[in-house]
Parts: structure tokens; sequence; C-alpha cells
């Protein structure tokens, strides 16, 4: 995704970029003081609170969705080749790790799934009970859980683009409703309860962010204003968080936080603006990568750090798992990520034109 396809005025871009740096930031220190953990039960406090990333995604993936599709009124076969473009290859390559991982060293990987079925659902985005966690409705690739969100999230869009303007959002917000009130009503459990999650209202709320965006907008008073309070707000109800109240505990909060955010001018030549934009370009392969990263991170830290139990030890032990997950992000998508869309995008244009050429049963 580059800036242009937003907005001309790239600050605006690099604020997202910052978001969705924050966003992948936040999952993986919540994975890696997870792990400090269970290793010696030691808690970092305010850590837990960095699983809220995945919602914060989920705000931006709604704003982004509204500016480059809904808006401009995207043609839904162009919409769908750019998304299974952007989401489809380094996850499929990510699982395929997975899969010969367990199949070569099954004894590599703590509760790994050996199920073919499990596998097949995961490389379909369609959420299935984890073999080894019944109780969690997880991929082999643990973290793509919430790109089958995401997937759902894709078809509600397309669908939408079929209608005129003004009806694409209440279509996607009425769908949305129906299953979260259905979920609330029924109970359901199981699958159903999956799909009937309240989390999915956070596209919404990134959808409704998208609608309000002023491209021509000067940073204002009140979008410091509306950051902070969103951000003060999260801090203060966020470790209250529970199943049933996620939504309102994380995602409305960080929904305001990123509406302020993305209106503020950021110095793009800043040292650290530039930093964290480099890590939110690579934030998708920061991911999904940190699955696959963390655990032997966190086998290689724990021989050469003295003392775990330490609060300073536990801290070096959870910056350094941290460090490699951004340098082993970095890596996919530099070497990774934008060579497979690079040559995805030569192929879908290839092709079109293609098929654009006049056949003899045409002339």
């Amino acid at each position: 995704m580059t800036t242009t396809t937003v907005t001309p005025r790239t600050n605006k871009i690099e604020s997202v970029q910052l978001l969705r740096a924050v966003a992948a930031l936040g999952v993986v220190s919540f994975h890696a003081a997870h792990l400090l953990s269970s290793r010696n039960g030691l808690e970092l406090r305010w850590t837990g609170l960095g699983a809220a990333g995945v919602d914060l995604f989920f705000v931006v993936s709604g704003f982004i969705m509204w500016v480059t599709a809904l808006d401009r009124g995207m043609p839904i076969r162009r919409f769908a080749a750019k998304r299974i473009q952007r989401i489809v290859p380094l996850y499929w390559l990510m699982t395929a790790i997975v899969l010969a991982i367990v199949v070569l060293a099954p004894a590599a990987m703590r509760n790994a799934s050996h199920d073919p079925l499990h596998f097949v659902a995961s490389f379909a985005f369609i959420a299935w009970p984890h073999p080894a966690m019944p109780e969690h409705f997880w991929p082999a690739l643990v973290p793509g859980w919430s790109l089958n969100y995401e997937m759902l999230f894709y078809v509600l869009v397309g669908c939408a683009l079929l209608l005129g303007r003004p009806f694409r959002v209440p279509f996607i917000g009425g769908i949305l409703g129906v299953a979260v009130v259905a979920g609330l009503l029924l109970r359901p459990v199981g699958l159903p309860a999956f799909y009937t999650n309240s989390i999915q209202l956070e596209f919404l709320l990134g959808l409704l962010i998208g609608m309000a965006f002023d491209p021509g907008h000067r940073t204002r008073g009140r979008d410091y204003v509306l950051c902070f309070a969103g951000l003060g707000l999260f801090v203060w109800a966020g470790p209250y968080e529970t199943d049933t109240n996620r939504l309102f505990t994380w995602g409305l909060p960080l929904a305001v936080a990123a509406l302020g955010a993305i209106n503020i001018s950021l110095p793009r030549a800043n040292p650290v603006v530039r930093a964290l934009s480099s890590i939110g370009d690579a934030s998708y392969s920061l991911y999904l990568t940190q699955f696959i990263v963390l655990p032997p991170s966190a086998l290689a830290l724990a021989r050469v750090l003295p003392d775990l139990h330490g609060v300073l030890a536990g801290t070096a032990f959870v910056v350094g798992i941290i460090g490699t997950a951004v340098l082993a992000g970095l890596a996919s998508f530099h070497f990774l990520e934008k060579p497979m869309l690079r040559a995805s995008t030569e192929l879908l244009t290839r092709n079109q034109r293609s098929s654009a050429r006049p056949t003899v049963a045409q002339w």
C-alpha cells in the first residue's frame, strides 16, 4: 500500500503507518511478555494491553477500506485482486513454513496442529478449532485468526461496492450489527460465536473515521485532544477488558485516538517517525513472522541473560525478543513480501493485457 493511494498529503498516510507500527509492536510485545511469563512467571505491567494492537489494526483496516475502495467506488474485480495480492501470498508462505516444521521437526513447535483439515481451513481463511486448543478458533499460523475476520470484512466491502455510495457503509454496518446482536441474544458457542463477536464492529468504527476524514484538513488542537483522550481512556479502561466488553474498553478508545492521530501532521524527516513508518510498512510481515521468530529468539536470549526473575533481566528479555522480531519482519517485508507483491502485480497486469487483446472470434 503506497502513500499516494490515500491522499496527496503524505503526512496523513505517515500517521496511518505509525498507527500500524504501534499496533504491530503492541501485539509483539504482548506475545514476548507472555513467553517471559510462561518461562518464569514474571509479569511485566501493562504488557497485556499490547494485545489491543489487533483492535487498532481492525480500526485502521476499516479506515483504509473507505478511503481506498468504498469512497472511490473501486471496481469489485480490482478490489478483490488487490486484497488477494496483499494478504494471501505471504500468509500462505508462512502457513506452509509452519506445515513444514510440523512435518519435519514436530517437536520444535509446542501445541502445533497436526490435523490436515485444520491446515486446509487455515489456507482457506476459515475459522476452525485448533486441535491442540479446541476452545480457540486459531489457524495453524496462530496470528492469522484476525485475518479470518479481515477476509469476511473484505467480502462485505466487495458486496458493498455493488451498491451506490450512500448505501455502502449502512450495508456493512447492518450486516455486522445483525451478527453481533444475534450473538448477544442467542449466545452461541463454537464457530457461530466466532463470527458474531462484537470485535467485528471495530471495522465499522474505522469506516466511520474514514467518512469523517478530510484530506485538506490542517492539524488542529482538537486532533491532539482526541488522540490523547483516546489513549487516556484506553489506559484507564484497558485493564478491565473482557471478551464481552472488548469493543468498549479497547476498540472504542483506540478508535477515538486514531481519529485524532490520522489528522496530525508529522515531520517526515524526524528519525523516530521514519523508523516507525518503516515498521508500519512492514507491519503485516512483522505480524505474521512473529509466530515463527519469537520462540527460538526466546530460547536464545534465555541462555544469554543470567537471571530472568529480575525485572531488569525480564525487560531486557522482552526488548530483545521484540528487536529480533522487528528485524525479521523488516527482512520479510523487503525480501519476501515486496517481491511477491511485485511479481503478482506483474502477473495480473500481464493477464489483463492478454484478456484485452482481440481474439479471432472477436475480429
